[in-house]
C-alpha cells in the first residue's frame, strides 16, 4: 500500500514520541480513527528534522513516518479522507506549467521524469540560463526552477530578467545551490525569489515545495 506524503502538522494532528528515535527504526505507532477504537501499526521512522534543519527546508520540524503494513480499516479511512478533502473535478486546476533549467543533464532528466509522473506537472526542460528565459517568455509556466551556476546567463541573471517582465515577475521562482552560501541565497530571495534549494536535494522535496 503506498501513502502519499503529508506534513500532518499543517492539519494540526501531531504524533508524541516517549522517547527520541534514529532515522530507519521501526516503531509501533497507535492510531485513533474517529469512532474506532486504537489501533497499533508498525511504522518505519523516514526522517527526523531539527528546528535548524527544518529552517533550511521549509519545512515544520519533527519526524516523518511511513507505515509498513496496513489493514482494510484504515486503507477504507484514508481513501474517504482523500475523496472528502478533493475538490469536485470542474474546480482541478490544469497541470502546473514548470520550466526547469540545469546544466546537469542527468539530474535534468531525473527531476523532469519525477515531476511528470507521480507529482503531475508538465515540464520544459532545458540546460541554461538563456533558453529557460524563451520557454519562460513563450510558455508563462506556472514556476520557474533554474540553476544557479548555468552557461550564457546563471541563475541569478535569469531572475533579473524575469523580474523586469511584466508577465513573469509573479511567476514563483526557485533556484538551486549546487553549494550552500548564504550570501546567494540572500540575494536571490531579495531580488524576488520564492524558494531556495540547496542541493542534493530529494524528487519529493521539489515537488512539495512546488506545490506550497
Amino acid at each position: 500500500m503506498a501513502f502519499e506524503s503529508e506534513d500532518i502538522s499543517r492539519r494540526g494532528i501531531f504524533v508524541r514520541m516517549a522517547i527520541p528515535v534514529a532515522v530507519g527504526a521501526v516503531v509501533n505507532l497507535e492510531l485513533t480513527l474517529p469512532a474506532a477504537e486504537p489501533m497499533h501499526l508498525p511504522a518505519r521512522v523516514a526522517h527526523v528534522l531539527t528546528a535548524a534543519e527544518a529552517r533550511a527546508l521549509g519545512r515544520s520540524p519533527g519526524v516523518g513516518f511511513e507505515f509498513t503494513s496496513s489493514t482494510p480499516r484504515i486503507r477504507s479511512f484514508f481513501d474517504q479522507l482523500v475523496e472528502d478533502t478533493m475538490p469536485p473535478s470542474d474546480q482541478l486546476l490544469h497541470s502546473a506549467r514548470v520550466v526547469m533549467a540545469d546544466p546537469g543533464t542527468p539530474l535534468l532528466v531525473r527531476l523532469t521524469n519525477s515531476l511528470e509522473g507521480a507529482a503531475g506537472f508538465t515540464v520544459e526542460s532545458v540546460t541554461n540560463g538563456q533558453d529557460a528565459l524563451i520557454a519562460a517568455m513563450e510558455r508563462e509556466p506556472d514556476a520557474i526552477i533554474a540553476a544557479a551556476d548555468m552557461p550564457f546567463m546563471n541563475g541569478l541573471e535569469l531572475l533579473d530578467k524575469l523580474q523586469a517582465h511584466e508577465r513573469l515577475r509573479e511567476v514563483p521562482f526557485i533556484l538551486l545551490l549546487d553549494r550552500e552560501s548564504d550570501l546567494v541565497r540572500l540575494e536571490a530571495l531579495r531580488k524576488g525569489a520564492a524558494d531556495v534549494i540547496n542541493k542534493p536535494f530529494t524528487d519529493e522535496e521539489l515537488a512539495i515545495r512546488l506545490k506550497r
